[in-house]
């Protein structure tokens, strides 16, 4: 073996690995999956891993409830992310059906559907140019859509604007 062979990890003692993945969970709120995959990518063994996570949970550095109603309520209010997005985003991160339904309370149903028509004016006037009305409509859904924002309330915009695909 080549000591200085930088694919060789050397392993981290119970303290190194602690403070380390401390410093990872002060920054952000994190999921179990993310810290697991954090340790193992520092080169923490499995027994370490183990403990680690115990200890964080009895510290309060791993809380996925608490995660769960962050990142939620974050993504929609700074980026405007819709629920079907912030859902498919929170299971890759790891958390569970029940966690993902926390998450999701977080977000109000008025706040949510004023947000959703904002975004579709806003889309709407940016489209101007748009010749064709119906590519105008089609392009205005395809973005909220890509936004995470339910179909059938994208429609409920659409007809409450008076809009339709025979203009």
């Amino acid at each position: 073996m080549n000591a200085d062979d930088p694919s060789i990890k050397k392993q981290l003692t119970a303290e190194q690995a602690y403070q380390k993945i401390t410093a990872f969970c002060s920054f952000r709120d994190r999921t179990r999956k993310e810290i697991i995959d954090k340790l193992y990518a520092i080169g923490a063994s499995k027994d370490i891993v183990k403990n680690l996570i115990l200890k964080l949970e009895k510290e309060g550095y791993l809380n996925e409830e608490r995660m769960a109603r962050s990142y939620a309520g974050g993504k929609f209010r700074v980026k405007a992310w819709g629920r079907k997005k912030i859902q498919v985003h929170m299971k890759h991160l790891g958390l569970s059906k029940e966690q993902i339904s926390k998450g999701l309370e977080e977000i109000n149903a008025l706040e949510y559907r004023s947000r959703l028509e904002d975004l579709f004016d806003k889309k709407w006037e940016n489209l101007q140019k748009e010749a064709d009305p119906i590519q105008r409509l089609a392009k205005t859904i395809r973005f909220l859509a890509g936004k995470g924002y339910e179909n059938d309330l994208i429609w409920e915009v659409v007809r409450k604007r008076n809009l339709s695909t025979e203009e």
